[in-house]
């Protein structure tokens, strides 16, 4: 039971390192789209 415990604990981690990087990759290309922006004016 308590390696299923470690199973889940992994898991939950690895889909909390995912969200981050979502969200890191949707800042970083919201930067990307505005500095565009700057220079097409």
């Amino acid at each position: 039971m308590k390696n299923a415990g470690n199973c889940y604990h992994s898991t939950s981690r690895a889909i909390a390192d995912f969200m981050i990087k979502l969200q890191i990759d949707r800042w970083e290309s919201k930067v990307m789209i505005l500095e565009f922006l700057k220079k097409k004016k």
